[in-house]
């Protein structure tokens, strides 16, 4: 249930636009009528529309290791050297994708996939272990990303 005004349509005022939101609204002053909409079809047919699209974007990396990071961000810089130095080559066994790709299919939308569902967005860089179904069997972030020792970082890399 989403609530919405409609402010240039109806006849019935009952709320004064104030000048700051007439001003937002291309200088538009009146009258406007609070009303209630309820979409629930449109809303779960995009709903199911956003899942099978985050199904088709993740089975593209099944049982692989991706890293998520950024072309600014300094510990992600760090953790692909630090992963490179372990002889684990990126492409092989690891794939890196910045999230400021926002190209269809890159790496924002493969960020946004993963994390589907997740109550925050935690800090890069971001490590994601992938099932053969497609779907995040292990998740590592930030601080905590960093500080797993050599062994365990080999030992998500073989997964």
């Amino acid at each position: 249930v989403s609530w919405s005004l409609n402010a240039w349509r109806t006849r019935n005022p009952t709320v004064v636009l104030p000048p700051t939101f007439a001003t937002m609204c291309n200088g538009n002053t009146g009258w406007v009528l609070a009303q209630r909409h309820c979409h629930r079809s449109v809303v779960s047919d995009v709903a199911m529309q956003a899942a099978v699209g985050r199904q088709a974007v993740l089975a593209k990396h099944k049982a692989c290791v991706l890293v998520f990071g950024a072309v600014h961000c300094g510990p992600c810089k760090l953790l692909q050297r630090r992963l490179e130095g372990l002889g684990a080559a990126e492409g092989n066994a690891w794939h890196y994708l910045d999230v400021e790709d926002m190209s269809i299919g890159g790496g924002f939308e493969v960020f946004a996939a993963v994390l589907d569902g997740a109550p925050f967005e935690p800090s890069l860089p971001v490590l994601a272990v992938m099932d053969p179904a497609g779907k995040p069997a292990y998740l590592e972030a930030g601080m905590d990303l960093m500080a797993l020792g050599d062994s365990e970082l080999c030992s998500l890399l073989k997964q």
